[in-house]
């Protein structure tokens, strides 16, 4: 089940940058500091958080610490929130679009409001 903490981790743009690369390559703070454009402190506070909510794991290579990332983490989170995406209960049936997976709701013709009231 989604945390809305480990949801919360991936809402930082740096951090998300930071997954990317890791997807890519194994890489320690100092590597990263400037793909990322930002200190070394920062990134190594950056990876604390991605390491607590565990998306990254970290192994000691000589004296540096080499991050991987967590992928099996990765693919629940996106499975459950297409889980989500793709349950229409709740939605009144007369706003369901059956012809794609999108509602109504999002149509641009459909509005929540009267017409003219801005």
């Amino acid at each position: 089940m989604l945390h809305a903490a480990q949801l919360s981790v991936l809402a930082d743009p740096t951090r998300l940058r930071i997954l990317e690369l890791l997807t890519q390559n194994t890489y320690c703070t100092s590597d990263l500091a400037p793909l990322l454009g930002v200190s070394i402190p920062a990134v190594s506070q950056h990876m604390k958080i991605l390491q607590a909510a565990g998306f990254v794991t970290a192994c000691r290579c000589g004296n540096k610490m080499q991050y991987i990332i967590d992928r099996g983490l990765l693919k629940t989170i996106a499975s459950e929130i297409n889980s989500i995406a793709d349950t229409q209960s709740g939605v009144p049936a007369e706003l369901r679009d059956t012809s794609t997976s999108s509602t109504a709701l999002e149509q641009p013709n459909w509005m929540p409001w009267p017409a003219g009231k801005d």
